[in-house]
């Protein structure tokens, strides 16, 4: 997606619940589902709190756990015990 992509309508059963001046379709809720849109860049650093609405996205709403470090990486599917670092393992594989 570029900054210039965009809904040109609204999908069924959606309504508007943000909007600026360039996205008329910046924020969207379904009518009766618990299913959202926007479009925006949470990850640029000039979207203030971005990372927290990243985080919130991924913990809250998707309900990710947030155990899993670089550093604990599982060789393959035969060897669940046996664990490498993942810079490690991807330079052996290259």
């Amino acid at each position: 997606m570029s900054h210039g992509d965009q809904l040109s309508k609204l999908p069924t059963n959606f309504r508007i619940i943000g909007r600026t001046q360039t996205a008329p379709y910046a924020a969207i809720a379904h009518e009766e589902k618990l299913l959202f849109g926007i479009q925006f860049h949470p990850e640029v650093t000039h979207t203030p709190r971005g990372k927290e609405i990243i985080g919130n996205f991924v913990k809250r709403i998707c309900e990710c756990k947030t155990d899993w470090t670089m550093a604990c990486y599982k060789l393959g599917v035969g060897d669940p015990f046996i664990v490498e670092s993942y810079r490690k393992k991807k330079v052996r594989t290259i």
